[in-house]
């Protein structure tokens, strides 16, 4: 039998974290892109991120993230969890 290395629900929540990516989740919710979620935890302007493809992707995938450990908080709270450590 093999046992997991760490359990994620035995983890501390980073208070921070989670309401970052809580807020993240909301603005997507709003109907805002990925890469205007991201310029803006990045405090920089959309216009000029859509204009540079490095930073384009940064914000892309920087807001993803933000929205898949959103979600999979909200999972485990549905399941009688609180929160996963990030």
């Amino acid at each position: 039998e093999v046992k997991a290395r760490y359990h994620p629900a035995n983890l501390k929540v980073d208070v921070n974290s989670l309401g970052k990516c809580l807020r993240a989740y909301d603005m997507r919710k709003e109907g805002k892109t990925n890469v205007e979620i991201g310029a803006e935890f990045l405090y920089l302007d959309p216009q000029k991120v859509t204009k540079d493809p490095d930073l384009k992707n940064k914000c892309n995938v920087g807001a993803y993230r933000l929205i898949k450990k959103a979600e999979a908080n909200i999972q485990a709270v549905e399941k009688g969890m609180f929160g996963l450590g990030h």
